[in-house]
């Protein structure tokens, strides 16, 4: 029922609807948390991530990620623009880290080498390894000549090789013959090797 509530009420009487789920406590739903926390993210990404962060005592550590990554997800597709100039604000890393996944997402969907290189400006933050791995980890299935093409320039090897091992996985289910034919005219060098690793 307070579900209901959230989704009829939420965007205009989010300061109505918030304390009740607040006071259910240990009983409130991860999933109802997040659903007004999305609420809150396209008007007011501040109170948004608040709204997350007041649930580290009631709730385990891994909800209140989920909570926060839902905020930057939500964020990110109301604005990619918007996102980015919080992110400019922001100074907690995990939610630095959370809204650099999502912008970055968000970014290659349009464009996978564009999000890329606005990626790799982050190199020095937080989760930048486990942030670029997922990137490259959600195109390798659907296309791969695209990470294929961006692995060359990768320079950071466990990034590199834990991105070819998942790519050489993929692009042989998806395409068996054009996986073979772009690892035969690779030089001799670490990325064909870590290829070459994923594949056995």
């Amino acid at each position: 029922m307070i579900r209901a509530i959230v989704s009829v009420a939420g965007q205009t009487n989010l300061d109505m609807v918030a304390p009740v789920v607040v006071a259910m406590g240990e009983r409130a739903p991860v999933s109802l948390i997040q659903q007004v926390a999305t609420e809150y993210a396209a008007s007011d990404p501040k109170q948004a991530y608040a709204w997350a962060r007041s649930f580290t005592q009631s709730q385990p550590a891994t909800a209140v990620d989920q909570i926060v990554d839902s905020v930057s997800a939500a964020l990110a597709a109301h604005s990619v623009a918007d996102a980015a100039a919080y992110l400019n604000e922001a100074v907690d890393p995990r939610i630095r880290a959370s809204l650099i996944r999502e912008i970055a997402n968000r970014k290659s969907e349009a464009d996978l080498r564009e999000a890329w290189i606005w990626l790799s400006q982050y190199s020095a933050e937080d989760r930048y390894a486990e942030n670029a791995r997922n990137l490259l980890f959600r195109w390798a299935y659907l296309r791969p000549e695209e990470v294929a093409s961006l692995l060359r320039n990768v320079t950071d090897a466990p990034i590199r090789n834990a991105a070819a091992r998942e790519l050489s996985s993929q692009w042989q289910r998806r395409d068996s013959e054009g996986y073979q034919a772009w690892v035969g005219a690779l030089p001799s060098g670490p990325l064909k090797t870590a290829m070459l690793s994923g594949s056995q």
